[in-house]
């Protein structure tokens, strides 16, 4: 079950974030009281997975929940394969929507000083808070349902064209070739069809 694992907030920037013992997320803020809240509307939020941290510690380091700066660190949730636009519900109210992968790490990095490394530049993820709520650790994250097919069938469609483009390649006098192309080339139209309805029930919700 993916779950929040801490909370963390700091009074200024480019520091380690503490954790707390929960938040006051609100729309066109981000977490009230933390010293990013109120700025930059694409990153109001920042997550980050505690496998990532988890990661970094096998390298000999000794880092905890926060010291990368993020509001949310997370658990048995994989926040970088989520594509931008997809809404995460966070505990009973919160529902955030994610909305960059990644950043450039500052020079101002305390991490980045310290150690020369942070794995928030390509494991971070950002989000802008839709509908605001309190946040405590061990509050589940969830993908409403439409996400989850939104997300299952984008893969799908990944899948599909990549097959679709080595077929090409191997396109001869071969008319199984040729019938393989028609019959993918169908199946791709349907699913993109599928994707562009459930974005739209997304965009109305």
């Amino acid at each position: 079950m993916a779950k929040i694992v801490s909370v963390c907030t700091s009074d200024s920037k480019g520091t380690r974030k503490s954790p707390v013992e929960s938040g006051v997320f609100e729309q066109g803020v981000g977490l009230v009281g933390d010293a990013h809240a109120g700025g930059d509307r694409i990153r109001e939020v920042s997550l980050l997975a505690v496998e990532s941290i988890n990661k970094m510690n096998s390298q000999d380091f000794t880092f905890n929940p926060g010291d990368f700066a993020e509001n949310l660190t997370t658990s048995d949730i994989n926040l970088v394969s989520l594509p931008v636009g997809t809404r995460l519900q966070v505990g009973r109210d919160v529902i955030l929507e994610v909305t960059q992968i990644g950043k450039k790490c500052h020079s101002g990095c305390a991490i980045f000083k310290e150690v020369g490394k942070c794995v928030m530049p390509k494991e971070g993820v950002f989000a802008a808070v839709i509908r605001g709520g309190e946040v405590k650790p061990g509050d589940e994250i969830t993908l409403p349902r439409s996400e989850n097919e939104l997300i299952s069938l984008q893969e799908q469609l990944r899948k599909l064209e990549k097959q679709f483009a080595e077929t090409q390649k191997r396109l001869d006098a071969h008319s199984d070739f040729r019938n393989a192309l028609i019959w993918m080339s169908q199946d791709i139209n349907k699913i993109r069809s599928q994707i562009e309805k459930l974005e739209k029930q997304a965009d109305k919700s």
